[in-house]
């Protein structure tokens, strides 16, 4: 989860670069950089070191993802809620 906020950030900051800051974090650039290097290496860690729990992993995202697709027909029906009408 770490290594998608800290792609998700690096992209929202070069594609959104002229938004509104409200303050001036020191090492704006640097301590994602970094967050992002050490999430890499305990993730190949973790592949390495512990292939059961790894595989573990990706059984229980497949699931996820199958629930995820068999179910898009009631996400489809499923009425709007009243607080997505005020984001806009």
């Amino acid at each position: 989860m770490p290594i998608v906020s800290m792609a998700c950030l690096f992209n929202l900051r070069q594609n959104e670069h002229l938004l509104d800051r409200s303050y001036r974090a020191p090492f704006c650039s640097m301590l994602p950089a970094i967050a992002l290097f050490c999430g890499v290496v305990c993730l190949f860690a973790l592949v390495y070191f512990d292939p059961m729990l790894t595989v573990l992993f990706l059984m229980a995202m497949a699931l996820a993802c199958l629930c995820f697709h068999f179910t898009s027909a009631q996400r489809a029906a499923a009425p709007v809620d009243a607080t997505q009408d005020t984001a806009e």
